[in-house]
């Protein structure tokens, strides 16, 4: 299995977050326009086409920006609901 951020390999026994489909290294599970780390919860939005993590900040700056590129592109915002998964 492979990160959906780094694309990296995925020990099993390595703690992970998952989104969707989507399974992401700890330290990958970072908002692409800003880079923060994303915790326990927060809310983003997973962008369909790359499986990018927005913060939600970062998203709104943008809607407000009027980029409906990007709106279109994003799911629903998420809040991670627990701490950790293991795969």
């Amino acid at each position: 299995m492979r990160c959906a951020g780094c694309s990296g390999r995925l020990p099993p026994s390595e703690v992970v977050r998952r989104v969707q489909q989507y399974v992401y290294h700890l330290e990958c599970f970072t908002c692409a326009v800003c880079g923060v780390q994303l915790n326990t919860g927060d809310h983003f939005y997973l962008m369909e086409e790359d499986s990018k993590l927005v913060c939600k900040a970062d998203y709104y700056l943008t809607i407000n920006a009027s980029s409906q590129f990007f709106v279109r592109l994003a799911w629903p915002f998420c809040n991670i609901a627990s701490e950790t998964d293991k795969r």
